[in-house]
């Protein structure tokens, strides 16, 4: 009969970040980010390789052991975590003093993934016998419905996907499913070889099962949310039996946009054929990077922008148009009135959302509450290599309003989009 041990390992719980990963030294100070022991998801099945696990060690507790995790609703799957302590050479009898350690999930043997809400047991084996350490429960929260600004910042930001399938397959037999979404369902025509018969997410049934009984996958959580998948890219990551497929615009479609905005432009149309013209092709707003983009967001019941985006930073970039001719600078390159008169409206914006902020972020229909900075920009005029010098002077003076020119909004599209395709 073995010693009873003093002191055993106690589960504090699962983060998104820990620096420095792994430490065991007491003296070296650890910045633990998200630590929780309730996990709220809107998607399963749910990869978890990038958490980490912390297990606090109190003085007397074992130096050595193994660390079994599973889900209480899938008990034969397991994931192991190791560990073993030293003073030197040999192992001490117990921790001599209280530590923190983190053990990273990701492996190259066993890929942990989270099937479907449920506990995760986290138990300690010792000497042939098991003890509880805790637990964490992973819970589903369905995803809000896909609305119209999320899907306009789809197609603008060329960093979000705007298609993905999941190839969810059975290891022995190869029977799978291949769920997919996109902003809108797909046409038969726009399906990808690659991905016969692929189920739009709407239609998954409750269930897959394969034919060899080995593989079984809940997919109603899917069927619900799949869709947030789209407007938060950096959640999903990919391992032998979840693939990810993403198509986004390519570079040579971009460049007829490009070549037909520049073709628009040079035309000197009106300010109203410019915004259409953005408003159908919300690529050409990529440099900004949305994460919602509203079409002509209104300011109270006074006035309207032509463009809202919020961006990952929570900020709400109000975008002026103005018609490609307007004027920007005077002969002797000072700011012409013309442009004054663009940054007045904009100053009129700022008035009303100095006074009245929770008012008219209530007004633009699935603007977040939590903004923390509103800023302005005027995208007007066109740039020219005569007045390189004084443009960017003026460029670089613009601190309360930002100001962009047509061509410079050109470039830096092109850009965003060769880097996000890269």
């Amino acid at each position: 009969m073995h010693q009873q041990t003093k002191a055993r390992p106690l589960l504090l719980g699962i983060a998104d970040r820990v620096n420095p990963r792994g430490s065991v030294n007491p003296e070296v100070a650890t910045d633990i980010l998200g630590l929780r022991q309730v996990v709220a998801s809107h998607i399963y099945p749910l990869d978890i390789q990038n958490y980490q696990v912390l297990i606090g060690f109190p003085v007397g507790s074992p130096p050595s052991g193994r660390i079994r995790l599973f889900m209480r609703e899938r008990p034969s799957q397991n994931v192991w975590l190791q560990y073993a302590f030293s003073v030197g050479d040999a192992p001490p009898e117990a921790i001599t003093q209280q530590i923190v350690v983190s053990f990273s999930l990701r492996t190259d043997l066993v890929h942990p993934m989270i099937w479907q809400p449920g506990t995760l047991e986290v138990r300690l084996e010792l000497d042939g016998d098991e003890h509880d350490l805790g637990f964490i429960k992973f819970v589903y929260v369905p995803a809000p419905p896909l609305s119209d600004d999320i899907r306009h910042a789809i197609k603008s930001n060329p960093s979000l996907w705007s298609e993905l399938r999941m190839v969810i397959q059975c290891s022995k037999c190869k029977a799978g499913i291949t769920p997919e979404v996109g902003p809108e369902r797909f046409k038969p025509e726009a399906q990808d070889e690659r991905f016969p018969n692929p189920t739009w997410y709407e239609d998954l049934p409750d269930d897959f099962k394969c034919e060899c009984g080995t593989t079984s996958v809940p997919l109603r959580y899917l069927r619900e949310s799949m869709h947030w998948f789209l407007a938060n890219t950096s959640s999903v990551q990919a391992d032998g039996s979840v693939t990810i497929q993403t198509s986004l615009l390519s570079l040579p479609e971009a460049e007829k946009v490009l070549g037909a905005f520049r073709r628009l432009l040079d035309g000197e149309p009106p300010e109203s054929k410019v915004q259409s013209f953005i408003q159908t092709n919300p690529m050409l707003l990529a440099p900004f990077a949305a994460r919602q983009l509203f079409f002509k967001p209104p300011i109270l019941n006074k006035y309207a922008a032509d463009f809202g985006i919020v961006t990952s930073r929570r900020e709400l970039l109000l975008i002026e148009i103005e018609r490609p001719n307007l004027h920007l600078l005077k002969a002797d390159g000072s700011q012409h009135s013309e442009l004054t008169h663009a940054f007045s409206q904009v100053q009129m914006w700022n008035h009303e959302i100095t006074e009245n902020r929770a008012a008219v972020l209530r007004c633009i229909p699935q603007c977040p509450t939590d903004i923390a900075t509103v800023r302005y920009l005027v995208i007007a005029g066109r740039s020219t290599k005569s007045d390189t010098e004084a443009l960017t002077r003026l460029l670089r003076s613009s601190t309360f309003c930002g100001l962009m020119t047509y061509d410079h909004l050109i470039e830096d599209a092109r850009n965003a989009i060769r880097q996000a395709i890269a």
